[in-house]
Protein backbone atom coordinates (compact mmCIF):
# COMPACT_ATOMS: atom_id res chain seq x y z
CA UNK A 1 0.00 0.00 0.00
CA UNK A 2 1.41 3.42 -0.70
CA UNK A 3 1.74 5.73 2.01
CA UNK A 4 3.58 8.81 3.11
CA UNK A 5 6.41 8.05 5.33
CA UNK A 6 7.09 11.43 8.34
CA UNK A 7 10.22 13.11 7.29
CA UNK A 8 12.66 11.42 9.95
CA UNK A 9 13.43 13.32 12.96
CA UNK A 10 17.62 13.36 13.81
CA UNK A 11 18.63 11.42 17.22
CA UNK A 12 19.35 14.34 18.58
CA UNK A 13 17.25 16.02 21.77
CA UNK A 14 15.53 13.71 24.23
CA UNK A 15 16.63 10.86 21.26
CA UNK A 16 20.04 11.65 21.08
CA UNK A 17 22.58 8.86 21.71
CA UNK A 18 24.26 7.97 24.67
CA UNK A 19 25.51 5.06 26.40
CA UNK A 20 23.25 4.23 29.46
CA UNK A 21 21.91 1.37 28.55
CA UNK A 22 25.73 -0.19 28.41
CA UNK A 23 25.25 0.10 32.47
CA UNK A 24 23.43 -3.46 32.44
CA UNK A 25 23.53 -6.65 34.28
CA UNK A 26 23.13 -9.75 32.25
CA UNK A 27 21.34 -12.33 33.83
CA UNK A 28 21.56 -15.59 32.67
CA UNK A 29 18.86 -17.60 30.88
CA UNK A 30 19.95 -20.92 30.71
CA UNK A 31 21.22 -20.96 27.38
CA UNK A 32 17.86 -19.96 26.01
CA UNK A 33 17.44 -17.02 23.64
CA UNK A 34 15.02 -14.43 22.74
CA UNK A 35 13.71 -13.24 26.15
CA UNK A 36 10.60 -11.05 24.53
CA UNK A 37 8.95 -10.23 27.63
CA UNK A 38 9.34 -10.44 31.06
CA UNK A 39 6.73 -10.03 33.92
CA UNK A 40 6.41 -10.40 37.80
CA UNK A 41 3.94 -12.15 39.41
CA UNK A 42 1.87 -11.31 42.76
CA UNK A 43 4.67 -12.97 44.90
CA UNK A 44 7.70 -11.05 43.34
CA UNK A 45 9.04 -14.07 40.94
CA UNK A 46 9.93 -13.22 37.34
CA UNK A 47 8.89 -14.99 34.41
CA UNK A 48 10.32 -14.72 30.91
CA UNK A 49 9.41 -15.92 27.47
CA UNK A 50 12.10 -17.26 24.98
CA UNK A 51 12.51 -18.26 21.09
CA UNK A 52 12.58 -22.14 22.57
CA UNK A 53 9.14 -21.89 23.76
CA UNK A 54 9.89 -22.00 27.07
CA UNK A 55 8.47 -19.87 30.30
CA UNK A 56 11.29 -18.70 32.38
CA UNK A 57 11.14 -18.43 36.29
CA UNK A 58 13.54 -16.96 38.25
CA UNK A 59 11.71 -17.68 42.14
CA UNK A 60 12.42 -13.93 44.28
CA UNK A 61 15.40 -13.83 46.32
CA UNK A 62 17.12 -16.14 43.32
CA UNK A 63 19.61 -15.67 40.68
CA UNK A 64 19.44 -19.17 38.85
CA UNK A 65 16.60 -19.41 35.90
CA UNK A 66 13.75 -21.91 36.08
CA UNK A 67 12.58 -23.61 32.63
CA UNK A 68 8.54 -23.64 34.21
CA UNK A 69 6.77 -24.47 31.07
CA UNK A 70 7.38 -25.16 27.52
CA UNK A 71 4.32 -24.00 25.57
CA UNK A 72 5.63 -24.29 21.98
CA UNK A 73 5.45 -21.88 19.57
CA UNK A 74 7.10 -18.65 19.91
CA UNK A 75 5.81 -17.27 23.25
CA UNK A 76 6.17 -13.30 23.33
CA UNK A 77 3.98 -10.94 25.62
CA UNK A 78 2.92 -12.37 29.05
CA UNK A 79 0.79 -11.13 31.60
CA UNK A 80 -1.02 -12.67 34.19
CA UNK A 81 -4.45 -12.28 36.19
CA UNK A 82 -5.96 -11.75 39.07
CA UNK A 83 -5.67 -15.73 40.06
CA UNK A 84 -2.17 -15.61 39.04
CA UNK A 85 -2.81 -17.26 35.48
CA UNK A 86 -0.05 -16.23 33.18
CA UNK A 87 -1.35 -15.22 29.88
CA UNK A 88 0.66 -15.84 26.44
CA UNK A 89 0.88 -14.20 23.79
CA UNK A 90 2.10 -16.84 21.24
CA UNK A 91 2.84 -15.83 17.62
CA UNK A 92 2.74 -19.41 16.15
CA UNK A 93 -0.35 -20.91 18.30
CA UNK A 94 -2.56 -17.57 19.31
CA UNK A 95 -3.67 -16.95 22.64
CA UNK A 96 -2.66 -19.35 25.76
CA UNK A 97 -3.27 -19.44 29.09
CA UNK A 98 -1.12 -21.39 31.68
CA UNK A 99 -2.29 -22.02 35.24
CA UNK A 100 -0.82 -21.57 38.16
CA UNK A 101 0.35 -25.53 37.93
CA UNK A 102 1.58 -25.20 34.88
CA UNK A 103 -0.79 -26.30 32.62
CA UNK A 104 -0.91 -25.09 29.44
CA UNK A 105 -4.27 -24.35 27.57
CA UNK A 106 -4.82 -22.69 23.76
CA UNK A 107 -8.01 -20.29 24.54
CA UNK A 108 -8.27 -18.50 21.07
CA UNK A 109 -7.07 -18.96 17.89
CA UNK A 110 -9.43 -16.57 15.78
CA UNK A 111 -11.44 -13.96 16.14
CA UNK A 112 -14.15 -12.99 13.88
CA UNK A 113 -13.58 -15.58 11.35
CA UNK A 114 -9.85 -14.52 11.14
CA UNK A 115 -7.32 -16.98 12.32
CA UNK A 116 -4.83 -15.22 14.94
CA UNK A 117 -1.94 -15.51 12.75
CA UNK A 118 0.85 -13.17 15.14
CA UNK A 119 -0.11 -12.86 18.44
CA UNK A 120 2.26 -10.61 20.16
CA UNK A 121 1.59 -8.57 22.85
CA UNK A 122 -0.72 -8.08 25.84
CA UNK A 123 -1.96 -6.60 28.39
CA UNK A 124 -4.98 -7.68 31.09
CA UNK A 125 -7.47 -5.42 32.88
CA UNK A 126 -8.56 -5.91 36.55
CA UNK A 127 -12.15 -6.63 35.35
CA UNK A 128 -9.87 -9.75 33.58
CA UNK A 129 -10.60 -8.97 30.19
CA UNK A 130 -7.52 -9.14 27.72
CA UNK A 131 -5.92 -7.22 25.04
CA UNK A 132 -3.47 -8.02 22.65
CA UNK A 133 -2.29 -7.45 19.29
CA UNK A 134 -2.53 -9.88 16.62
CA UNK A 135 0.79 -8.25 14.61
CA UNK A 136 0.02 -9.23 11.02
CA UNK A 137 -3.21 -11.03 9.68
CA UNK A 138 -1.45 -11.48 6.12
CA UNK A 139 2.19 -13.61 7.09
CA UNK A 140 1.58 -16.01 10.08
CA UNK A 141 4.39 -15.92 12.10
CA UNK A 142 4.99 -19.58 12.18
CA UNK A 143 5.54 -19.68 8.21
CA UNK A 144 8.55 -17.61 8.09
CA UNK A 145 9.68 -16.91 11.98
CA UNK A 146 8.92 -13.88 13.86
CA UNK A 147 11.37 -11.18 12.48
CA UNK A 148 10.68 -11.80 8.66
CA UNK A 149 7.05 -11.87 9.21
CA UNK A 150 7.37 -8.72 10.77
CA UNK A 151 9.41 -7.20 8.04
CA UNK A 152 7.23 -8.22 5.49
CA UNK A 153 4.11 -6.44 6.81
CA UNK A 154 6.03 -3.17 7.86
CA UNK A 155 7.69 -3.18 4.44
CA UNK A 156 4.42 -4.29 2.09
CA UNK A 157 2.25 -1.58 5.07
CA UNK A 158 -0.60 -3.16 3.73
CA UNK A 159 -2.41 -2.28 7.27
CA UNK A 160 -3.68 -5.77 8.36
CA UNK A 161 -2.95 -5.69 11.93
CA UNK A 162 -5.66 -5.69 14.44
CA UNK A 163 -5.98 -4.92 18.09
CA UNK A 164 -8.55 -7.82 19.63
CA UNK A 165 -10.38 -7.55 22.93
CA UNK A 166 -10.97 -11.27 24.81
CA UNK A 167 -13.47 -11.36 28.17
CA UNK A 168 -12.52 -15.23 29.71
CA UNK A 169 -15.23 -15.42 31.60
CA UNK A 170 -17.44 -16.11 28.19
CA UNK A 171 -14.60 -16.72 25.57
CA UNK A 172 -16.08 -13.77 23.54
CA UNK A 173 -13.48 -11.97 21.91
CA UNK A 174 -13.70 -9.19 19.31
CA UNK A 175 -11.46 -6.60 16.95
CA UNK A 176 -11.64 -3.29 18.19
CA UNK A 177 -8.76 -1.68 16.70
CA UNK A 178 -7.90 -2.41 12.64
CA UNK A 179 -5.66 -1.52 9.54
CA UNK A 180 -2.59 -0.92 11.87
CA UNK A 181 0.78 -1.52 10.24
CA UNK A 182 2.56 -4.37 12.70
CA UNK A 183 0.22 -3.72 15.95
CA UNK A 184 2.98 -4.97 18.58
CA UNK A 185 3.11 -3.39 22.47
CA UNK A 186 0.29 -3.13 24.05
CA UNK A 187 0.05 -1.62 27.86
CA UNK A 188 -3.39 -0.55 29.73
CA UNK A 189 -3.65 3.04 32.04
CA UNK A 190 -3.13 2.04 35.81
CA UNK A 191 -7.25 3.03 36.07
CA UNK A 192 -7.60 0.65 32.91
CA UNK A 193 -9.09 3.85 31.27
CA UNK A 194 -6.99 3.22 27.97
CA UNK A 195 -4.47 0.50 26.05
CA UNK A 196 -1.81 2.03 24.45
CA UNK A 197 -0.45 0.47 21.58
CA UNK A 198 2.77 0.76 19.18
CA UNK A 199 2.60 0.65 15.89
CA UNK A 200 5.61 -0.31 14.44
CA UNK A 201 5.31 0.19 10.77
CA UNK A 202 4.01 3.41 11.20
CA UNK A 203 6.33 5.07 13.94
CA UNK A 204 3.50 5.75 16.11
CA UNK A 205 1.52 4.93 19.95
CA UNK A 206 -2.22 4.81 19.93
CA UNK A 207 -4.21 5.47 22.74
CA UNK A 208 -7.65 3.25 22.56
CA UNK A 209 -10.31 4.73 25.24
CA UNK A 210 -11.82 1.93 27.19
CA UNK A 211 -14.04 4.40 29.41
CA UNK A 212 -15.55 8.10 29.80
CA UNK A 213 -16.66 10.09 27.34
CA UNK A 214 -14.17 9.06 24.60
CA UNK A 215 -14.71 5.25 24.77
CA UNK A 216 -14.55 3.07 21.72
CA UNK A 217 -12.36 6.03 20.31
CA UNK A 218 -8.61 6.19 19.30
CA UNK A 219 -6.04 8.47 18.84
CA UNK A 220 -2.81 8.66 18.12
CA UNK A 221 -0.48 10.47 21.17
CA UNK A 222 3.21 9.90 19.94
CA UNK A 223 4.26 10.18 16.26
CA UNK A 224 6.66 10.23 13.84
CA UNK A 225 9.52 8.48 16.20
CA UNK A 226 13.12 8.11 15.19
CA UNK A 227 13.20 4.02 15.47
CA UNK A 228 10.86 1.30 15.02
CA UNK A 229 8.52 1.45 18.42
CA UNK A 230 8.12 -2.25 19.88
CA UNK A 231 7.21 -2.95 23.34
CA UNK A 232 5.46 -0.87 25.47
CA UNK A 233 4.79 -1.16 30.02
CA UNK A 234 3.61 0.97 32.28
CA UNK A 235 5.83 2.14 34.98
CA UNK A 236 5.32 4.34 38.14
CA UNK A 237 2.97 7.50 38.44
CA UNK A 238 1.51 7.44 34.59
CA UNK A 239 5.14 6.77 33.22
CA UNK A 240 5.01 3.82 30.35
CA UNK A 241 8.23 2.24 28.95
CA UNK A 242 8.58 1.96 25.24
CA UNK A 243 11.18 0.02 23.52
CA UNK A 244 13.10 1.06 19.80
CA UNK A 245 13.87 -1.68 18.22
CA UNK A 246 16.11 -0.16 15.24
CA UNK A 247 16.14 3.20 13.94
CA UNK A 248 14.29 3.69 10.88
CA UNK A 249 15.40 2.82 7.16
CA UNK A 250 15.61 5.11 4.91
CA UNK A 251 15.11 3.08 1.96
CA UNK A 252 12.08 2.31 3.60
CA UNK A 253 10.89 5.51 4.34
CA UNK A 254 12.49 6.65 0.89
CA UNK A 255 9.95 4.16 -1.16
CA UNK A 256 7.01 4.66 1.04
CA UNK A 257 4.50 5.65 -1.51
CA UNK A 258 6.09 3.41 -3.90
CA UNK A 259 4.68 -0.06 -3.20
CA UNK A 260 5.69 -1.78 -6.46
CA UNK A 261 9.69 -0.67 -5.65
CA UNK A 262 9.15 -1.97 -1.65
CA UNK A 263 7.64 -5.32 -3.66
CA UNK A 264 10.77 -5.50 -5.64
CA UNK A 265 13.43 -4.56 -2.43
CA UNK A 266 11.48 -7.38 -0.55
CA UNK A 267 12.11 -10.50 -3.62
CA UNK A 268 16.02 -9.38 -3.52
CA UNK A 269 18.09 -12.13 -1.36
CA UNK A 270 17.95 -11.67 2.11
CA UNK A 271 21.53 -9.90 2.25
CA UNK A 272 20.48 -7.19 -0.13
CA UNK A 273 17.35 -6.27 1.19
CA UNK A 274 17.29 -3.26 4.36
CA UNK A 275 18.49 -5.01 7.26
CA UNK A 276 17.43 -4.62 10.74
CA UNK A 277 20.59 -2.38 12.43
CA UNK A 278 20.94 -3.35 16.58
CA UNK A 279 20.67 -0.17 17.77
CA UNK A 280 18.42 0.08 21.16
CA UNK A 281 16.65 2.90 22.51
CA UNK A 282 14.45 2.95 25.57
Amino acid sequence: MAWQAPKAEALAGIFAVNSKLANFESIDIDGLHGPEAVVANAAGDIYSTTHEGWILRWVKGETKAQRWVNVGGRPLGIAFDNEQNLWVANAYLGLQKVDVSGNVSLELTSTDGVPIRYADDLDILANGKIYFSDASTKFPAKNSGTLAASLLEIIEHAGTARVIEFNPANGKSKVIMTGLSFANGIAAAADDSFILVAETGSYRVWKYWLKGDKTGQSEVIVDNLPGFPDNIHRGLDGRFWLGLTSPRSAIVDKFSDKPFLRKIIQRMPSFLRPQVVPYGHI
